[in-house]
């Protein structure tokens, strides 16, 4: 199946393909995203290995790797060889038994990034901000929020709380807001800057669906948001409500908007992430700015946890990342950002990650006997990276770049519009 996009690239040309080599055309640019169109089919016999596409010039080469079993129109990241690579050079295709056609097209976007841009990084969990773009905000005047205490998902220290899970969820929450203030510190980031609403794991969707209710915690039966909002630093936390209601989600981060005015706004794309917190999140922010009327700006959306198919992005760490993949036309209309991180930075983030407590394993001696016995196994069969498929966030997040889909805040409410059509049938 082919990828479906509608991309806007400021232009595009036809690649003419000489063998497996094309000439590098005349491109005055040095800070835009390339992408290269390929027309595509996994010719393999054996599909341990997923599949790469090798893009080599003189001094440089670059593999990417896609999902397995595929076939149709696929995207490859090329920006980090187009900003190194002169006019007139020669780049050779190479692959792993994928096979192409000669249909292939260039697509070049403009960077429209200035110094003056004010970001706002939209997080539906602590350490969801860092994982999706901490290279990014740590090089732009960033704020960062928030929406969840994240005291759902795995637990981690059953041995440490044999008798109370709710003691343990709650201390998880409290160590991941913690995590989520000081760990933006490493990128300069004031905690100021960071505010965490306290709203609970996994109950977006539903409070969605009931937006005057007052919603517990599914994990630890708490109904006080502040219990967890007490732990910000930021005086911005002031202009938020105190109650775990839709209604109130809106109002807060209206407030945040009007306060903030960010020209950039990063966050989960609400129709191909799987994970409702991430769906219902970004539908809350799209609700909020239009309320908020702000005009000038852009939308950067990533995909952390994407429908169908777990292991994006692909291959191993320190690899490009490229489009994830989306199978349905949505009618919108998608601009590309690729921000390249250098070897120092991807190993800054690589401590960032590090430092928020809940990407890392949990001692042994501190978590379930079965829990300890698969991160056992894990270390065991870490000789096999390769498999695209394994949900490592440190295989996942630590790229030669991160990738956003851009749309402008003016298509904001027909955005809104299909966006909620989508959702409803989640509700239903």
């Amino acid at each position: 199946m082919n990828y479906t996009y509608n991309f806007t690239p400021e232009f595009s040309m036809p690649i003419q393909l000489v063998g497996n080599r094309f000439t590098w055309p005349e491109i005055d640019s040095v800070e835009d995203t390339f992408l290269l169109k390929l027309n595509v089919e996994d010719k393999r016999l054996k599909k341990i290995i997923p599949p790469y596409l090798t893009i080599k010039s003189k001094d440089y080469v670059s593999k990417q790797y896609i999902e397995r079993h595929n076939k149709g129109i696929r995207y490859f990241n090329i920006s980090e060889i187009a900003h190194r690579i002169q006019a007139g050079q020669i780049i050779e295709l190479s692959s792993n038994k994928l096979k192409w056609n000669d249909d292939i097209e260039l697509l070049i976007f403009k960077s429209n990034i200035s110094e003056s841009d004010k970001v706002l990084v939209i997080a539906p969990h602590p350490d969801d901000a860092e994982i999706a773009a901490y290279g990014f905000y740590s090089t732009h005047d960033t704020y960062i929020v928030n929406i969840t205490a994240g005291e759902g998902g795995n637990i981690d220290y059953c041995q440490s709380y044999s008798k109370s899970s709710m003691e343990q969820r709650l201390m998880r929450a409290k160590l991941r807001i913690l995590d989520s203030i000081t760990v933006p510190l490493l990128a300069g980031i004031n905690p100021q800057r960071v505010i965490n609403l306290g709203y609970f794991d996994s109950t977006l969707k539903d409070m969605y669906s009931n937006p005057d209710i007052v919603f517990t915690s599914k994990h630890t039966g708490v109904s006080d948001i502040n219990i967890f909002r007490r732990l910000n630093l930021s005086n911005l936390v002031q202009s938020c409500t105190g109650k775990a209601t839709w209604k109130n989600l809106i109002a807060d981060l209206k407030a945040l908007l009007k306060r903030v005015k960010p020209s950039i706004i990063v966050m989960p794309h609400p129709l191909l992430e799987r994970h409702s917190d991430h769906c219902f999140g970004s539908l809350a922010v799209l609700e909020a700015l239009i309320k908020s009327k702000l005009k000038q700006g852009q939308f950067f959306f990533y995909v952390m946890h994407p429908i169908g198919i777990p292991g994006y992005p692909f291959g191993p760490k320190h690899s490009p990342v490229t489009v994830p993949p989306n199978f349905r036309d949505f009618a919108i209309q998608y601009g590309v950002y690729s921000y390249q991180l250098s070897r120092k930075l991807q190993m800054e983030k690589s401590f960032a990650m590090d430092n928020m407590r809940d990407l890392r394993e949990a001692p042994d001696h501190m978590c379930s006997i079965k829990k300890a016995v698969k991160q056992g196994l894990h270390k065991k069969l870490k000789r096999y990276r390769h498999i695209n498929a394994w949900h490592n966030y440190f295989r996942k997040a630590i790229r030669s770049n991160e990738l956003f889909l851009t749309v402008p805040y003016d298509l904001g409410k027909s955005l809104i519009e299909i966006v909620k059509s989508e959702l409803e049938l989640c509700v239903q």
